[in-house]
């Protein structure tokens, strides 16, 4: 019983030896890693030490840097919430709870926030609580599919990428699109599951 558990040790550390220096050096290095880790949480009981790293925001909060918020009206309430000092036109600030600070971080006096959302009449969508939306300027964008000039430039920029010089193609494209809305509209077209299909940009992307 001694002589095969002897035989047994003896063959892991022949395994260990044969392996190459480069792989033997990192598990070394792993090693003391764990090793450190271990004598820092037994020192410490059950304290963890976290660090606070200040986010994107947050710097642009201090640079003076402009913040682009793209689908604000998904963004969770907590979210929003903690964006409403920032959106105060006389005295925009940020308290960073998070990081335990009781004082408040001033804006730089170019720091600019701009939010973008779609409808809440697209699916999936919802609306933006008013407390947060009363405190933007609001520009209704109508979208450009649904004028023909537009549209073709829209697909003339994006057929460019593929060499189709063809400004018919383009023609084609935009024609087929507005064609394929007008069906749909009018309920001649379904889809799969005997719906109402939706067009948008994206589906002719």
């Amino acid at each position: 019983m001694v002589d095969e558990k002897f035989s047994k040790q003896q063959s892991k550390k022949q395994r260990t030896d044969k392996a190459p220096q480069a792989l033997r050096s990192r598990w070394g290095k792993f090693a003391m890693d764990v090793n450190n880790l271990e004598r820092q949480l037994s020192s410490r009981g059950d304290a963890m030490a976290f660090a606070f790293i200040e986010g994107a925001i947050v710097k642009a909060v201090r640079n003076g840097d402009w913040v682009l918020l793209d689908e604000i009206n998904l963004a969770s309430s907590d979210t929003l919430e903690s964006l409403a000092d920032l959106l105060d036109t006389a005295n925009p600030s940020i308290l960073l709870t998070e990081a335990g600070n009781v004082e408040r971080i001033e804006a730089h006096p170019d720091f600019r926030i701009f939010a973008a959302m779609n409808p809440a009449t697209d699916t999936g969508k919802k609306d933006l609580p008013m407390g947060i939306r009363s405190r933007f300027t609001e520009l209704y964008v109508e979208s450009p599919d649904r004028d023909m000039k537009s549209l073709q430039t829209i697909v003339e920029t994006y057929l460019a990428g593929y060499n189709l010089n063809d400004t018919r193609v383009a023609s084609d494209v935009t024609r087929l699109y507005f064609e394929i809305q007008t069906l749909a509209a009018q309920n001649r077209l379904v889809d799969g599951a005997d719906q109402k299909p939706h067009f948008s940009l994206r589906t002719l992307t």
